[in-house]
């Protein structure tokens, strides 16, 4: 009898140890469901479920304003071709480029900014 108990103790303290380490790495895999203020996400565990990637998600979701801006900054209409676009990128980039405008920090920044609007269109279009 004395024997018996043993074992079923043995088990329940190897049952426990393990449930403690499940717990600890869980808890790092669930983190990604928080946002950068620590708190959880509205959609909690639809990645999982549906089989989403979390960066798919949050990039369909702040995309189309992202791309609009990305437009504006270009000046050009959402349904510009590709063309038009590249053309449109060449015109300012020469307009605003640094070796152009030294020490202008307003063109800087307006190149910046052209560069990140025509990457942001160019990797939608892909």
């Amino acid at each position: 009898m004395d024997e018996l108990v043993r074992v079923i103790l043995r088990i329940l303290y190897y049952m426990f140890i393990f449930w403690i380490i499940e717990l600890i790495f869980s808890g790092f895999r669930n983190r990604s469901s928080y946002n950068n203020r620590g708190q959880r996400t509205f959609d909690e565990g639809f990645e999982q479920e549906e089989g989403f990637s979390s960066r798919y998600d949050e990039s369909s979701r702040s995309a189309p304003s992202q791309l609009e801006e990305a437009f504006k900054v270009l000046n050009l209409p959402t349904n510009a071709s590709t063309k038009d676009i590249k053309k449109r990128y060449i015109e300012l980039a020469k307009k605003y480029h640094p070796d152009k405008n030294p020490n202008d920090l307003e063109a800087q920044a307006q190149m910046t900014m052209i560069n990140n609007a025509y990457d942001l269109i160019m990797e939608h279009r892909k």
